[in-house]
């Protein structure tokens, strides 16, 4: 009251905070739609969910000790008016843990979608991998270049040569040994494509879990699994 155009200042700032906050809303819901992250909207829709509920929280604090309840409640539990009130002080430190878990909460999804959409490059860079042929990106130059097959001229070969075997293609027998074979992208991508042999076509005959594998897109599946998985770690309520 003793300086309104205080007052007029913040009530400016909190509305420009609030526009700028809404327009990066809109502006990464539309860069999402754009590239056609469906995880990144659902990221973002449960990250806003999240938002909400803790807005309701801090709101319900700042009417608890502004209206005087946290003082009452002070006295009811036998504290003496004289004596600084700590439970004021303690939802405030509350209030103030809430903002900060809403900021850990957005870096914590930006890294996460980040992350998924890595791994969800890789995925269809494995589904667009070709099983043979010459380009350094087939499944055949790189298993020659990691010394697994080697190319031998033959005139009376398909495509003039032979693939011959160099060294057994493992996965290791020991943990330390798989764990090393882990870090080759070679391995990598042969379990990727054994996982998804199997999803489609099933082992010994037994068939796979869908019912039209030509028709059915692994990678799209894996997408939306992930999706599931990623809001499971960004809900917390």
């Amino acid at each position: 009251a003793n300086c309104p155009g205080l007052v007029v200042f913040q009530i400016v700032f909190v509305m420009c905070l609030s526009g700028f906050f809404e327009t990066g809303e809109h502006s990464m819901r539309h860069w999402l739609e754009h590239a056609g992250d469906e995880v990144g909207g659902k990221i973002l829709d449960g990250l806003f969910k999240e938002f909400t509920g803790m807005g309701f929280l801090s709101l319900l604090l700042f009417i608890g000790i502004q209206s005087g309840v946290v003082d009452r409640t002070a006295m009811w539990l036998g504290m003496q008016e004289e004596h600084e009130n700590p439970v004021s002080e303690t939802f405030e430190m509350v209030h103030i843990m809430i903002f900060m878990l809403l900021v850990v909460m957005l870096i914590q999804a930006t890294f996460i979608l980040q992350i998924s959409r890595g791994i969800a490059q890789h995925w269809q860079e494995y589904e667009d991998t070709r099983a043979f042929g010459l380009p350094m990106s087939s499944l055949e130059s790189q298993f020659v270049n990691y010394g697994f097959l080697m190319r031998e001229p033959d005139c009376n070969a398909p495509r003039e040569m032979d693939l011959v075997l160099k060294q057994p293609f493992t996965y290791g027998s020991t943990w330390w040994e798989r764990f090393e074979k882990r870090l080759c992208p070679v391995h990598a991508l042969v379990k990727w494509r054994a996982f998804r042999h199997e999803f489609l076509f099933g082992r010994d005959n037994e068939g796979g879990r869908v019912p039209s594998p030509h028709l059915f897109n692994f990678n799209d599946y894996l997408k939306f699994c992930l999706g599931h998985t990623v809001l499971g770690l960004v809900q917390v309520s």
